[in-house]
């Protein structure tokens, strides 16, 4: 490895640490005495110096948190933030320095970690994370966090990173970015992004019934299709005459199955007389026979001889 290597005796010397590590126990008689340092505390400590020296950084940071939790030495603290700078692990450095200078007391020491903290801090990647889309689970580098729709502050070492996002019914939507050491980032995740498939069943019954899903006619028999979620409209066509039509909604990554029966269609039966073009032709008929009595009446009724009448003139002539 060649990124970030700094052995611990490009801070302090190593010489100087030990003694930080035991100043601890020099302390005015009127002053409560501290902890007594364990043996088994003390030589981790020193594993993880030398461990520290050779730049095997990660089996350091393991011995000074194992030192470390057996008593709190403000050297061995130092010394762990010096392990996590050798491993670009600025988060992990930042704390260990913010540890540190929280129960070292002597100026000069300090003012080192002080600068060692800036340093760090100046290190760590910084994203501003934005999840939306009702999520139910959100990750960072597949770790569960504790975090839903919002937005959300996170501190990070520099290198590659995973943000997944991730809701019932719909595909886990994951953002991977590669960041350099003290990056500034706005980052979005919408966990509703991509919504899985609707599986409809429609069951009609008779292998001759037509189906219709939204309008769109398709093959007789039973129909299994994946489509998107929403309202959709069936109506199932048997071949007896019967029409049953049915709306639903099929929510994403769901799956329903319609069934239906068929209905007997029961006709009437109606008597001819009820029937519109019985009374059609009947109406035609009579007015038939009408026309061809009047047609025949001249051919069967002798019609009277007309009867003349005699008109007489009497002229009266005055002699």
């Amino acid at each position: 490895m060649t990124r970030g290597f700094f052995s611990l005796r490009a801070g302090l010397p190593v010489a100087f640490v030990l003694v930080l590590g035991l100043a601890s126990a020099r302390t005015a008689t009127a002053q409560p005495q501290p902890p007594t340092v364990s043996p088994e505390a003390r030589a981790l400590a020193m594993e993880g110096m030398r461990l520290l020296d050779d730049q095997r950084f990660a089996d350091a940071a393991t011995s000074f948190e194992r030192s470390l939790a057996l008593f709190e030495a403000p050297s061995t603290l130092y010394n762990l933030g010096m392990a996590y700078r050798g491993m670009n692990r600025c988060t992990r450095a930042t704390d260990a320095f913010r540890r540190f200078l929280g129960v070292v007391r002597d100026a000069a020491l300090r003012a080192d970690g002080e600068v060692r903290l800036a340093e760090m801090d100046a290190c760590v990647v910084r994203v501003h994370l934005t999840v939306t889309g009702a999520s139910q689970e959100v990750k960072v580098d597949g770790e569960p966090q504790s975090l839903r729709d919002g937005e959300h502050s996170l501190l990070l070492d520099p290198g590659v990173h995973r943000f997944e996002a991730s809701r019932s019914g719909y595909h886990p939507q994951v953002s991977e970015w590669s960041f350099a050491r003290g990056d500034r980032r706005d980052i979005t995740v919408d966990a509703a992004a991509r919504p899985m498939p609707f599986v409809l069943v429609v069951e009609p019954g008779n292998a001759r019934a037509v189906i219709r899903v939204d309008g769109r006619a398709l093959d007789p028999g039973q129909y299994t299709v994946e489509t998107t979620h929403g309202t959709h409209r069936v109506e199932v066509v048997y071949p007896g005459g019967d029409t049953q039509r049915r709306e639903m909604h099929g929510p994403p990554g769901g799956r329903l199955s319609l069934q239906f029966t068929e209905r007997v269609v029961v006709r009437e039966s109606r008597s001819v007389v009820t029937r519109w073009w019985f009374w059609t032709i009947l109406g035609a008929a009579v007015a038939g026979g009408v026309t061809t009595a009047v047609l025949l009446w001249p051919s069967e009724v002798t019609r009277p001889q007309p009867t003349w009448g005699t008109t007489v003139i009497s002229l009266t002539l005055g002699l």
